[in-house]
């Protein structure tokens, strides 16, 4: 994938059901790497397993059971959209989408001024890159 990502834009599901939309997220990976250096020759890295994680920031609605039900440890569907989608765009397949199934790490709440309630929540998984599909 390269660099860390971010954007403005994507879904949370739970099975098939949309239960936030997505207002920000930050995503990377990490692989963890063994250095071996034998004794008179050149050093080598070794890459291992590669691990996901980032956060996504939702409008929250505390009435709504689906999303009262976003808790750390959670499976959850993400589909985020790295490209801007600006008004009057219809996302179709030559528009990215970052997807993949992750568990919740971690959450919170938090009431900005703008008027309406947001949530921040953590997560650990892998998103795969592809073209923008409507069932994620």
């Amino acid at each position: 994938m390269g660099a860390p990502m971010r954007g403005y834009d994507g879904a949370v599901y739970v099975g098939t059901d949309k239960v936030a939309r997505v207002l920000e997220y930050s995503y990377s990976e990490d692989t963890e790497t063994a250095w071996s250096k034998p004794k008179g020759t050149t050093a080598s890295v070794k890459g291992g397993h590669t691990t996901g994680s980032g956060t996504i920031t939702c409008e929250w609605d505390p009435a709504d059971a689906g999303q009262v039900a976003l808790a750390a440890g959670d499976e959850v569907t993400l589909a985020l959209y790295p490209e801007v989608s600006g008004e009057g765009h219809t996302r179709d397949d030559e528009d990215l989408q970052l997807a993949g199934t992750v568990v919740i790490t971690g959450d919170g709440a938090n009431s900005p001024e703008t008027g309406f309630c947001q949530a921040t929540f953590s997560f650990a998984g892998i998103l795969t890159e592809g073209a923008y599909d409507s069932t994620p």
